[in-house]
């Protein structure tokens, strides 16, 4: 048995090290020395005492002169490389029962997931929770240094303490030592030698039927019998509570010095974690700063956030130093187009769908099918796929799309994207304008929905630039915008109609936007001047739909305020309308006339006309449309006291509407529920719709029309004359309704145990 006096001082600490299990970075990190120093000292151990593997220093350690006293026994039968953890890891419970349930059944199991998402964290964590598992041990190979493929089998034997002898490869030999033991390998960081790991792992796994692989890549090895678990972002919360991203800041703080979270920087520290999309390393380099800065001042400082997260641990990869080097690591490690298509893919705000992907890449020159590049950019973890009800759409975390803009204006290429950007939503916005007036109108809603965020960018782009591009633009979206979306399109059109000119052919629709827009928004005076201005260019150029629809506009707003409508007025605008073949706009009309008499004690005349505009908007097709008129029928079919029929018509309208993306005309809906409600004698109930209705209507940011809020006053103040004092109460409690519990509620025809969100 060879003695102590055998090695040097630096080497019995360096053995006593192996025997504690460390591996050579960890003792490299103990004792201030470089990691190939450390496995130099290891090795020379090895050469000196005659021995073939480190269990071998180990176990001589624990049982040599001093070493028993100094080193604990060592358990052979499960000796490993596990490091230990300096920190708690927050949340992943459910990953961890995941990834560990995986690996009881397939031999690979692979996390995927963005650069600095907690793979290596995940991996080890479940790793150490299954040890038991494991005979023959669990190891943990790094190949975050390997730099070429072929010396992956090589970093591989040296985990496993495997000298090399002979001519024989080193797959061949790993594959013998493991062909008959239960082990688990931890592979980490496969990324940049993904094929080498991919190739050398199917190899050996079908060769050692007691071998499971866990292995960490941003993209999967492609091994067959992979099973893959895709690492998200933690959980951000709504800044009411304390999510894991949250927990995660809060105890990273502490641990740099910070007292404890209090509830009044709950808030802000959510708000730090959804900028930085609940990315674990991006969180705990912003917690570093806590040392000199608020959580108030790093909220505002993460616009330039790869500048101040940096990391000041020595220990710490350098890759992972600062954020900035975690995402270029994964960017290095793309191929020429997908870096192309990373940084073009940035200019997108809130994801894309293949069709706007392949507009941003028309002016490549690789050939690359932009299928194949988003596909590859999925399982290289810079994309995700998410199917939403407008389609498949593909996001980039706003951490990697501020990377990508960096990159992008270094290369020059900014305003080639961005013109390309504007231009594709340019061309959609043109495209939507004809299909929200047909039977696919909803499908166009869902779409510009899904891209709000891209129309906006396309708009401030397009408006800096001269030409009539962004009133035309503009004028195209005003279909959309008067669906509910008031608060979108109101700025935009201002400012269109103010930069405009007067001879863009876009102007009359442009206004025809406008006039809407403003008399939604309750801003009477400058919509009565819009239309003005809307007729006299449209009688200019003899335009039959532009004259008829400023004719009807003009009539409808006056006698929404109660003034005087000519008859002729009407008359004109319905020839007008009928000359153009224009059924939708014809539908609106004769409903908006319809219902106008109906109010005005025309009931029969009027709801003859609701009727027809009914028939002409089913025929159109647009389910909008439709809804809308279907509401002033039941209105019509009320007064007449016809409340059956009435309450048909509304729950018609109703469920449709909550199913749809438009819910223009819901808070009509239920105010006639709560008109029903109240002849019914339930006047509590037709407080609780009415609030709601009017919640409804506030959040779309739309304006009561003056004649239908003097007609629901009626209704109020009745309902409060029946209910007294508890009025009020049911009506708050209306208001705080989402619109899914208010259609619950309102569909419940009002039996007496159907009170949910009123008051008891």
């Amino acid at each position: 048995m060879f003695g102590m006096e055998e090695l040097s001082r630096r080497e019995r600490e360096v053995a006593k090290l192996v025997a504690e299990g460390l591996t050579n970075r960890q003792i490299s990190q103990r004792l201030f020395i470089a990691e190939r120093t450390a496995e130099g000292h290891v090795e020379q151990i090895r050469n000196k005492l005659g021995f073939s593997s480190r269990s071998q220093i180990a176990a001589w350690y624990a049982t040599s002169a001093g070493g028993a006293a100094a080193a604990p026994a060592v358990d052979t039968a499960h000796l490993n490389n596990l490091p230990m953890p300096l920190s708690s890891i927050v949340g992943r419970s459910r990953e961890m029962q995941t990834t560990a349930a995986l690996l009881k059944a397939a031999s690979l199991v692979t996390i995927t997931g963005p650069g600095g998402i907690g793979k290596t964290r995940l991996a080890l964590e479940v790793a150490r929770s299954i040890e038991s598992r494991f005979r023959d041990g669990v190891w943990v190979v790094e190949l975050e240094a390997v730099s070429d493929s072929e010396s992956v089998a090589s970093a591989i034997g040296r985990t496993l303490e495997l000298t090399q002898s002979g001519t024989d490869p080193a797959r061949d030999q790993i594959t013998r030592f493991l062909a008959s033991r239960e082990a688990l390998i931890v592979l980490d960081n496969c990324e940049h030698v993904v094929q080498a790991a991919a190739d050398l792992v199917r190899f050996v796994l079908l060769k050692a039927p007691g071998l499971k692989v866990l292995a960490t890549s941003r993209e999967s090895l492609g091994v067959p019998g992979e099973h893959v678990v895709v690492l998200e972002p933690l959980s951000v919360g709504d800044g009411a509570s304390r999510s894991e991203a949250v927990e995660l800041l809060a105890r990273r703080c502490m641990e740099h010095g910070a007292v404890e979270l209090t509830k009044e920087e709950v808030p802000t520290a959510a708000a730090i974690c959804a900028r930085l999309d609940g990315i674990p390393l991006a969180i705990e380099l912003a917690a570093a700063q806590t040392a000199v800065l608020s959580l108030n001042e790093i909220a505002l400082k993460l616009d330039d956030r790869f500048t101040l997260l940096a990391s000041h641990i020595r220990t710490v990869l350098p890759r992972q130093q600062t954020l900035r080097a975690t995402v270029d690591w994964s960017y290095r490690l793309l191929t020429p187009t997908e870096q192309l298509a990373f940084r073009r893919f940035a200019v997108f705000s809130g994801g894309f769908d293949l069709e706007a992907g392949a507009a941003l890449m028309a002016a490549n020159d690789a050939g690359e099918p932009v299928v194949v590049t988003i596909a590859s950019l999925i399982r290289k973890s810079v994309l995700t796929s998410r199917q939403q009800p407008s389609g498949r759409r593909f996001v980039m975390l706003d951490t990697l799309r501020q990377f990508g803009l960096e990159r992008l204006d270094e290369e020059g290429e900014n305003s080639l994207a961005r013109s390309l950007h504007a231009e594709h939503y340019r061309q959609l916005a043109k495209a939507a304008f004809a299909g929200l007036r047909s039977d696919g109108s909803d499908g166009w809603v869902r779409q510009l929905d899904a891209e709000r965020d891209n129309l906006s960018a396309a708009l401030q782009w397009i408006s800096s630039k001269p030409g009539p591009e962004f009133a035309e633009m503009v004028a195209a979206l005003g279909r959309y915008w008067i669906r509910g979306r008031i608060r979108d399109g109101y700025p935009w059109t201002q400012r269109a109609v103010a930069s405009a000119d007067p001879d863009w052919p876009a102007r009359l629709d442009l206004l025809h936007s406008w006039a809407w827009l403003t008399w939604q928004s309750g801003k009477k005076a400058p919509a009565f001047e819009t239309v003005d201005q809307m007729l006299e260019q449209a009688t200019s150029s003899h335009d039959d739909a532009h004259i008829g629809w400023a004719l009807q506009m003009r009539s409808t707003f006056r006698s929404d305020l109660g003034m005087p409508v000519s008859t002729d007025d009407w008359n004109r605008a319905e020839d007008h309308m009928r000359r153009s073949g224009d059924n939708w706009a014809l539908a609106l009309l004769l409903n908006n006339r319809g219902f106008i008499r109906a109010l005005q004690g025309e009931k029969e005349a009027g709801l003859r006309q609701i009727l027809e505009g009914l028939e002409l908007a089913r025929r159109v097709g647009d389910s909008w449309l439709v809804g809308l008129i279907i509401d002033s029928a039941a209105w019509t079919y009320a007064e007449l006291g016809n409340l059956d029929e009435a309450t048909r018509q509304w729950s018609e309208g109703v469920t449709t509407a909550l199913a749809a993306p438009n819910r223009w005309a819901l808070p009509n809906y239920l105010e006639g529920f709560a008109h029903v409600a109240r002849l019914a004698g339930d006047p509590g109930r037709a407080c609780t719709l009415l609030g709601a209705a009017a919640g409804i209507r506030d959040a779309m940011g739309m304006a009561t029309p003056t004649i239908w809020k003097e007609y629901l006053r009626g209704e109020i103040d009745e309902a409060r004359r029946q209910f007294g004092e508890q009025a009020e109460a049911f009506w708050n409690a209306g208001r705080q309704m989402t619109a899914e519990e208010a259609v619950r509620f309102a569909v419940s025809r009002g039996e007496k145990d159907a009170t949910v969100g009123a008051p008891s």
